[in-house]
């Protein structure tokens, strides 16, 4: 079985990276503009915006990362939402946050995000059709 390592972490980090520059838009934008009141700001929206464009960026990056093959674009897009929960979960232990139940669904819906992204791909159609090799 040929696993499309490389791209599925170009993908996972890139997923990764896509919440953090999205809160910090919206700090940027709607934040109150002194340094506290915004970091209290970006806590309290980033409980929100980090699971749900987390979730959205794993989607679709799984199709990304699943679009080249002619197979196992649902367990390509199940590593990519394992990868960029595992990078999420040893961000948060890094930073020393405290537990949090949010964390752990968030966690849950990349995977499932990414899975269904490889689902996507494999029922839309998007997969490279089988060049004749076994």
């Amino acid at each position: 079985m040929n696993i499309r390592w490389l791209r599925i972490i170009l993908a996972g980090v890139i997923a990764e990276i896509v919440p953090i520059v999205i809160l910090v838009i919206v700090v940027a934008t709607m934040g109150p503009g002194e340094p506290e009141a915004d970091q209290e700001f970006a806590k309290r929206f980033g409980m929100y915006i980090g699971p749900i464009a987390g979730a959205v960026a794993a989607f679709v990056f799984a199709i990304w990362v699943a679009r080249p093959l002619s197979d196992k674009l649902v367990l390509h897009g199940f590593l990519l939402g394992a990868f960029i929960a595992l990078l999420d979960a040893a961000l948060l232990v890094a930073g020393s946050s405290e537990f949090q139940w949010i964390i752990v669904f968030s966690g849950l819906g990349r995977i499932v995000a990414g899975t269904l992204g490889g689902f996507v791909a494999t029922r839309a159609g998007l997969r490279m059709p089988d060049s004749g090799k076994a």
